[in-house]
């Protein structure tokens, strides 16, 4: 986020003008350590594209961090052995930055791809989250590869904008749009690249760090769930028994955890399920029947049920109120 003063600067706007619109000092923004929400970062994203007229505005955000804009975790990757170990520690830590949002790494056949999905419910502006998000993803990548590598494919959970010319010079590579999740595919082998900036010692010491930070403030077990489910969804994984499993809990230990918590497996998974779904009736084009395939569903009406009950209406008629167009 500390490029938005330099970039509504370059577009000639003032930028304590334009943040003081969301409530936000520019000075947040001189120290790199400094947090700010992520409803605030949503909000903040859609304001200064409205504001600017750029519906890029938070490509060319993203266009300005790579893996030396993530601290602890950006050196965590660097002093890896290789790309592979880099990603895998990124996906591992990245909740010491982004507590919203997963990256999971895939792999299998020919291609390997990267990608980032938000679970944290109510954000506006995902698709300006995303967007910049991208760009940063790209960055991290090509840090990590070196100036050689390009993606074989980028897949945006959004709609397919006017305008494609920033986004094509950007990523010189295949565009696809209304995905269920942000990802960047590459070739299988950029994974085993071994990197200059091994160092094996920093890199334990580091890891140290790390994984002391992470114990230091433990997320509650709820947000821990939701995270976890937010990765599974992703391969259609998120039953009880798996995620009880990741814990190396019994299912009804999980179920007596989360009701001390005031919470339960169900409520969790709902919620995560309810965010990923209007994030892709509100951000995307994808028909119902391709965001109930997206989030596993055995139907379209099995969706359109569930849907209903969290939120009072059919998915035709949550878009349809928010003057949401599909193809």
């Amino acid at each position: 986020m500390h490029a938005i003063p330099r970039v509504l600067d370059a577009l000639r706007l003032d930028p304590d003008a334009v943040l003081a619109d969301v409530g936000v000092e520019t000075r947040i923004f001189e120290d790199l350590d400094n947090l700010i929400r992520d409803d605030v970062v949503g909000r903040m994203l859609m304001h200064c594209a409205a504001r600017s007229g750029r519906d890029d505005f938070a490509l060319q955000v993203g266009a300005h961090a790579g893996l030396a804009s993530l601290g602890l975790v950006g050196a965590l990757a660097a002093t890896a052995p290789d790309v592979g170990t880099a990603l895998r520690t990124l996906s591992r830590f990245l909740g010491l930055n982004d507590g919203g949002a997963i990256v999971s790494i895939s792999t299998g056949g020919a291609h390997a791809s990267f990608g980032y999905a938000i679970y944290e419910s109510g954000l506006r502006g995902t698709r300006d989250i995303y967007l910049m998000v991208s760009a940063v993803l790209f960055n991290v990548i090509r840090d990590l590869c070196g100036p050689t590598w390009v993606p074989t494919l980028v897949q945006l959970p959004c709609h397919r904008p006017r305008d494609l010319q920033s986004l094509r010079a950007y990523f010189r590579a295949p565009l696809r749009f209304d995905s269920h999740r942000l990802s960047l595919a590459f070739e299988h082998h950029w994974l085993d690249r071994l990197l200059p900036t091994a160092d094996r010692a920093l890199h334990a010491a580091l890891l140290a760090n790390a994984e002391a930070f992470e114990a230091q403030a433990p997320a509650p077990l709820p947000s821990q769930v939701r995270r976890l489910m937010r990765r599974l969804l992703i391969d259609g994984k998120g039953s009880i028994e798996i995620v009880a499993k990741t814990f190396s809990m019994h299912r009804r230990t999980l179920d007596r955890r989360l009701d001390s918590c005031g919470a339960s497996f169900r409520e969790v998974a709902d919620g995560v399920r309810f965010e990923v779904a209007r994030q892709l009736l509100g951000d995307t084009q994808m028909s119902v029947s391709e965001i109930a395939a997206a989030l596993h569903y055995c139907d379209t009406s099995a969706f359109t049920h569930a849907f209903r009950r969290w939120s009072g209406d059919t998915p035709r008629q949550w878009r349809l109120a928010r003057g949401v167009s599909a193809a």
